[in-house]
């Protein structure tokens, strides 16, 4: 399997399907804001070939959830979607799944995802203020927990498109290592507050391949704090 990612570390805005909103110029200048699109530059990262720092701890083997049952696993052909993750009070974002934390499982809704364990009791709210910003990237995400608990989704065999957004409302300024398949997709720092303008988040786009039938978000190494915020998830002919 292999991975191509690109990180940024500032202002994110939707991440539904192709379009992702962009940040700040390598210079600090802003060039996009909310809602418009970009094309995502990437960067080759292999799967095993990829060198350790020194001193570097090796990676554990995630905790992934029995693959036992069929009815969870992905249809032959998949329709790209973005999912949302809350606390089960937040509503519901247009164009959006939702992920409230439960363990992995076929939802209803087409698609299998879930945790490894239930996450049900770590969704974050805060009820979106008029005048603080953009409601939708900010307001609610899952504090991932730490060590080797995963997400997945059921996907077919092949190559996708995956954006990653973390951090958010009251994130704690906690760096954010998230990693795709094994290897590390995201690392930035976000800003911790509540004002809406993007520093508050950080996002990426990887190209992954999955040969086992699940796409699998798990923590980089020395994660101590992910707070997931969406996820998107396109195939690539």
């Amino acid at each position: 399997m292999s991975l191509h990612a690109s990180a940024t570390t500032a202002l994110a805005g939707s991440l539904a399907l192709s379009t992702v909103a962009g940040c700040l110029s390598e210079d600090g200048s802003a060039q996009r804001r909310f809602g418009e699109s970009e094309t995502p530059s990437f960067t080759r990262i292999t799967t095993g070939a990829r060198p350790s720092p020194p001193g570097a701890r090796p990676t554990e083997p995630a905790e992934v959830p029995s693959r036992d049952d069929a009815a969870t696993e992905a249809p032959p052909a998949f329709v790209p979607v973005a999912l949302k993750f809350k606390s089960a009070s937040a509503p519901d974002v247009s164009g959006f799944a939702s992920d409230t934390g439960e363990v992995y499982g076929a939802r209803g809704n087409g698609y299998a995802y879930g945790w490894s364990v239930s996450h049900t009791n770590r969704g974050f709210y805060r009820e979106f203020i008029a005048g603080y910003g953009w409601a939708f990237p900010f307001w609610s995400r899952i504090d991932m927990l730490p060590g080797r608990a995963v997400w997945e989704i059921a996907v077919p065999n092949g190559s996708y498109e995956v954006q990653v957004m973390a951090g958010g409302c009251n994130n704690g300024g906690v760096t954010q290592r998230v990693s795709l398949e094994g290897v590390l997709a995201l690392e930035g720092t976000p800003i911790d507050g509540c004002g809406g303008y993007g520093e508050e988040v950080v996002h990426s786009t990887s190209l992954v391949t999955v040969s086992d039938g699940r796409l699998t978000l798990g923590n980089g190494n020395g994660a101590l704090g992910n707070r997931i915020v969406s996820v998107s998830v396109v195939p690539k002919r």
